[in-house]
């Protein structure tokens, strides 16, 4: 947003960033310019980028931000759980206490979860939620205790039900064994996809595609992680388990304990929808469960898009006699035992994602690197060595 008449700061964030890993001017990396914080009229904390010469009018500017920090930590919130509880507590102004989202924060950190976005003009903090929730395969429901979990995660049973009415029918209608998954949207588009299928369900129902645009996916490590997370499910029918009664005060998320004669299948599971009656107290909820074994999933195509953005995560530096090549995800994590091949050589990067070629190897010239990922993604990184 422009920020003065000069037309040489914008604003970028309404807060303060970690850092701005690049700008771009229609698509190309900018010349001079600097990002920093500073204070508004209205004695709020923003992040601005200031650039050495005036951007004409109509120029599509995009600034890629390592986002918001913790309003007491100060550390960057990239976690689900913490980036909702912002949204919904400090943004949206919701009675939401951070600890609420505990058992999901820890659920995303064992998965290694992690999101960032963008918050579109008219979204509320609840559609926000959702659409965090959808990115990552998780649920959300304002009424539910936690607000959120991941989809198929284990669920405390608050409920036993043994007998009474049961309907049990098997859905194919959420099924899908040929997903694709789109992320690190900027500008409104996406900048990379991954599409995954499970082959013995393909063979045995024919394909199902399924699409998921994960807006707020910025890692093609966390896009890859989701969409096999997914298709293990997806690529099953369901049991769709109705008209069971239950106490009123059983809530969504809530686990189930099934040991009814007449259920197709035995266990805990969570609550999906519930419908009250006002007249006895009592629920109706919905439950749902795959059918068959977990399906083996293989990577079928990913996409990058190779514009000047793709190559912000490769930082280049020679030390001595070496080429120190540190390569990270859009996140910032770095990309560990990867392959690397320069010039018909071959290294792999360490835990801080560095690869090191002597200068012998990389002569000065134009070069394309082939990274190959511990996760079978490749990708091109042209680069000229001086």
């Amino acid at each position: 947003i422009q920020y003065n008449d000069a037309r040489t700061i914008f604003c970028v964030a309404d807060h303060p960033c970690e850092g701005v890993d690049a700008v771009l001017v229609d698509g190309q990396p900018a010349g001079e310019w600097q990002a920093y914080t500073l204070v508004d009229a209205s004695n709020h904390a923003i992040t601005v980028v200031e650039f050495g010469q005036r951007q004409d009018e109509g120029a599509n500017l995009v600034a890629r931000v390592r986002g918001k920090l913790h309003p007491v930590t100060g550390q960057r919130m990239v976690n689900p759980a913490t980036v909702i509880w912002d949204v919904l507590a400090n943004i949206g102004g919701r009675a939401v206490a951070e600890a609420d989202l505990d058992p999901f924060r820890r659920e995303c950190d064992r998965l290694g979860l992690d999101v960032g976005g963008r918050i579109a003009a008219g979204e509320s903090p609840q559609d926000v939620a959702r659409a965090i929730c959808e990115s990552i395969g998780a649920q959300f429901c304002a009424d539910a205790p936690g607000l959120c979990r991941i989809a198929g995660s284990a669920a405390v049973a608050r409920a036993r039900v043994s007998e009474g009415p049961i309907t049990a029918q098997v859905s194919l209608d959420a099924m899908a064994n040929d997903l694709t998954v789109r992320y690190g949207y900027e500008d409104g588009e996406p900048s990379g996809s991954v599409q995954l299928e499970a082959p013995d369900y393909v063979a045995r129902f024919g394909r199902r595609k399924a699409d998921l645009e994960a807006r707020w996916i910025t890692s093609p490590r966390v896009a890859y992680a989701v969409a096999e997370r997914l298709l293990r499910d997806r690529a099953r029918p369901q049991w769709q388990i109705t008209q069971i009664t239950v106490p009123r005060t059983v809530r969504v998320f809530d686990g189930i304990t099934l040991a009814h004669p007449l259920a197709p299948v035995a266990g805990t599971f969570a609550v999906l929808s519930r419908e009250v009656d006002l007249a006895n107290s009592r629920s109706a909820v919905t439950l749902s469960t795959p059918i068959g074994d977990v399906p083996a999933v293989r990577l079928v195509r990913q996409a990058f898009a190779y514009g000047a953005q793709s190559y912000a995560g490769v930082v280049q530096q020679t030390v001595g006699t070496d080429r120190i090549y540190t390569i990270t995800e859009a996140d910032g994590r770095p990309v560990v035992g990867a392959s690397v091949l320069a010039n018909g050589f071959t290294r792999t990067t360490d835990a801080a994602g560095r690869v090191v070629f002597p200068i012998s190897a990389l002569p000065p010239g134009s070069y394309v690197f082939q990274i190959t990922a511990l996760d079978g993604r490749t990708w091109p990184y042209p680069t000229v060595v001086t």
